[in-house]
């Protein structure tokens, strides 16, 4: 009888030991559902606002793929195909919906602007059917990394985006009208002092594109030492570039809508030829009368510091 009772008892422990095991996986596979509900809701409102068409994401895409695709209720958002999320928090901290096929709007009632955490946004090669860039997105407060090229957004560059003080990287080049060919941000000379005297972390600035024929070259007299590539291509700037920016250390490159790097200035923007003193410039120089025809006859300049 007390070996009988033994064994009873071995057999209860045994069965409580396997409802513990059982519970503990469960609860260790439910942990691993990081994102929040309100931020899988609104990636999956955010999906609903768009139409997958493949001509929407430019040429330029190597690949391209609807990534929204994968995005599915009942999953983890974590999971889904260009979505990052902290490991910790489980809140989504990356967005990189480049080349994803994407046509619609993105209005300043978005849920997009419902992901607070967000430290990098790529939008880039989508068509936003001429989508303004919403005051929104200033909002962004911990985002380093910002690129809205390429799209189809128009209208002006709001002040709002200067509020984004941790940007290392911002780029908003060649949004542009595919039926017409012209470029369809634009840039007033006081915002783009904002740009320059706030965003005090920038190492790469690409405003290719952006027209700024209204803005004066000397907006860019405080441009910050931690920049290193500054981008200019058809933006339409003219006068001459500031003495008070530092141009000892500048080398001068262009980067071209065919990706292909050579050297030329801007076409009325003087004063740049001086950056550089060493053969390696004086060579390129040479190149671009080659190339070009002329030294003025570019109309890109890009900066890139070292």
């Amino acid at each position: 009888m007390g070996l009988f009772m033994c064994l009873c008892l071995l057999v209860i422990i045994l069965l409580q030991a396997e409802v513990n095991c059982s519970s503990s996986f469960s609860s260790n596979s439910s942990s691993t559902q990081l994102c929040p509900h309100e931020q899988r809701l609104a990636l999956l409102q955010l999906k609903d606002s768009f139409s997958p068409n493949s001509y929407a994401s430019d040429s330029q895409c190597d690949k391209s793929n609807p990534k929204m695709l994968s995005w599915e209720e009942g999953t983890d958002c974590c999971s889904w195909d260009g979505v990052t999320c902290d490991r910790v928090t489980g809140h989504v901290i990356g967005l990189d919906l480049s080349c994803s096929w994407l046509q619609g709007t993105i209005l300043s009632n978005s849920t997009l602007f419902l992901l607070p955490h967000l430290q990098r946004l790529n939008l880039a090669f989508n068509d936003f059917n001429g989508s303004e860039i919403s005051s929104e997105y200033g909002q962004f407060t911990s985002l380093t990394h910002l690129n809205l090229s390429s799209s189809v957004f128009s209208g002006d560059i709001p002040s709002e985006i200067s509020h984004l003080s941790k940007l290392v990287s911002l780029d908003l080049s060649f949004n542009m009208d595919s039926s017409t060919g012209s470029y369809l941000l634009s840039l007033t000379g006081s915002n783009l002092e904002s740009l320059v005297q706030n965003l005090t972390e920038l190492i790469e600035l690409d405003l290719s594109g952006v027209d700024m024929s209204l803005t004066k070259v000397g907006s860019l007299a405080n441009l910050n030492s931690s920049l290193v590539a500054l981008s200019l291509q058809d933006c339409g700037l003219q006068g001459e570039f500031p003495n008070k920016a530092s141009l000892r250390s500048f080398w001068i490159l262009t980067w071209r809508r065919q990706s292909t790097f050579g050297v030329y200035s801007h076409r009325k923007l003087a004063g740049v030829a001086a950056a550089s003193k060493d053969d390696y410039f004086a060579a390129v120089i040479s190149n671009i009368v080659l190339d070009r025809g002329e030294l003025n006859g570019g109309s890109s300049l890009t900066l890139v510091f070292g």
